[in-house]
């Protein structure tokens, strides 16, 4: 596996301060953050361009921070392609097997077998300059594959692509992992792109590790505030768990909620907005919230509806049909419906800066 142990360093405002994180082997890594997060300069450090001022990088046993970067066995597809414009996509691709003074019959083999499985043979006498992004990326990915890569590191590889090339290039991600079974370690920003890719996501901000894990379940139970408000919870909840009548219940000013378990103190109340259920009917349920709609966005896909409970704001997420069939409409009185079940509690970043923006 690979294994980053405390990894601080400095570069001008991008920085890490005591980064850990591991990635199996065969496993899609995604890192995902905020621009400035220090995403760059942690991959830049793997692949030995930056030399870390303090800390440890092993790859499969070998401590490999302290090797040139040609002396590491990766593959490196950095955010611009790096293509050579005077170069054919044929040369491009075989220009590292040509460094290591490769046999001419196995570069031939290995550009033929590289531009299959990427579907770009049609490109091999074409210059990178009249060549799209989508086609740069698929020639740059080849390039970094030609190598035969122990690890494979891609920084932010489709930020410079539309959406549609985008999901494209995911599916062409994805079904490249499953047929080579590489270790890869892909940088993002992209939160579509991370959960279409990952095996496990570590999500970094300002240099720091905020959380680590798959993505489902960083998702749905987000460990602390910032990792709740990346991942576009919506609902984040400041208030205190009770102990009441044999039930637990999370309170503050606007609301008054069951919860399923939980400790007692102060703490942070979540629920996606997919799982905020909208209902007309006046019947008073547990967890059942009285508001006015205040917006109504329409965000493509999906609706997206704010609810004024009393001053504090619940965000539901709606399906074009289901809008279509609700006629919701803005000022409208509503109920909304919080399933305990679809509850999360964290306590972590109570007191943090970022937990001022729940309250």
């Amino acid at each position: 596996m690979l294994e980053v142990r405390n990894l601080s360093i400095t570069l001008g405002e991008f920085k890490l301060v005591d980064v850990s994180l591991q990635v199996e082997e065969g496993e899609y890594f995604i890192v995902l953050g905020p621009t400035g997060a220090g995403k760059t300069v942690l991959v830049e450090c793997i692949a030995g361009i930056h030399h870390p001022k303090r800390g440890e990088i092993y790859f499969r046993g070998e401590r490999i921070d302290r090797l040139k970067p040609e002396e590491r066995g990766i593959g490196y597809v950095p955010q611009d392609y790096a293509l050579f414009p005077h170069m054919t996509v044929k040369d491009n691709i075989a220009f590292g097997l040509r460094i290591r003074r490769a046999s001419p019959s196995h570069i031939e083999e290995t550009v033929e077998k590289l531009v299959n499985l990427l579907r770009i043979k049609h490109l091999l006498h074409r210059y990178p300059t009249t060549l799209s992004g989508g086609e740069k990326q698929r020639v740059a990915l080849a390039r970094a594959l030609a190598i035969n890569p122990r690890l494979l590191l891609l920084d932010e590889p489709l930020s410079a692509v539309d959406e549609q090339t985008r999901e494209e290039l995911c599916r062409e991600l994805r079904r490249i992992h499953r047929e080579t079974k590489m270790m890869i370690l892909h940088i993002s920003h992209n939160l579509e792109e991370t959960f279409s890719l990952a095996d496990r996501v570590c999500i970094l901000n300002e240099g720091r590790v905020m959380a680590i894990g798959k993505p489902d379940d960083l998702l749905n139970h987000p460990p602390n505030y910032f990792v709740a408000s990346f991942l576009r919870t919506g609902n984040i909840f400041k208030g205190r768990i009770i102990r009441e009548n044999g039930t637990m219940k999370f309170k503050n000013e606007h609301m008054e909620l069951l919860l399923l378990n939980g400790e007692e103190g102060e703490a942070f109340a979540t629920i996606r907005p997919e799982a905020v259920l909208l209902r007309r009917d006046g019947v008073r349920q547990t967890n059942t919230l009285k508001g006015k709609i205040s917006y109504i966005l329409d965000q493509g896909h999906f609706y997206k509806v704010g609810v004024d409970v009393g001053g504090r704001e619940v965000v539901s997420m709606l399906t074009r049909p289901a809008m279509r069939s609700s006629q919701l409409r803005e000022g409208e009185e509503i109920f909304v419906y919080l399933d305990p079940s679809a509850i999360h509690i964290f306590k972590e970043g109570v007191m943090s800066d970022y937990a001022k923006r729940a309250e």
